[in-house]
């Protein structure tokens, strides 16, 4: 699409405007947002099902990153399904939060066992909030 604009994150490709992030080899590109759109972004991640092991330390590790304004793991008791939403002043201070948890995920072996990941992960711009 013309105008998009792409941003590396990690090993993965943000766009711009609603941010997707590339996950085996697939992603959606929109035009790049008007300069008065707000800074402050949202993750989504959806889980399917919620891991239910104790992940209490990603959001320790995120919460102590400058910029990062909140992040709730929320869980439909029907289905067992989940999402992980975490809101950020900028993309910096995103990348910054996804190294944190790396980087706490190495010193605690978390690394060292496999675990689930995400079905999905975005990243939207947040347009309007409370």
């Amino acid at each position: 699409m013309r105008g998009a604009a792409l941003r590396r994150w990690g090993d993965r490709v943000l766009c711009q405007r609603r941010l997707s992030i590339v996950t085996e080899g697939c992603f959606m590109l929109e035009a790049q947002p008007n300069e008065k759109e707000a800074a402050m972004i949202a993750r989504v991640a959806v889980w399917e099902p919620m891991p239910t092991d104790d992940r209490d330390w990603v959001l320790d590790a995120a919460a102590a990153v400058p910029g990062v304004h909140g992040a709730y793991h929320l869980v439909d008791p029907a289905t067992g399904n989940g999402l992980s939403i975490a809101f950020f002043e900028d993309e910096a201070a995103a990348h910054a939060a996804h190294k944190a948890i790396e980087k706490r995920a190495e010193e605690i072996g978390w690394n060292d066992a496999p675990h689930p990941a995400p079905a999905s992960q975005t990243i939207y711009h947040v347009v309007r909030h409370v």
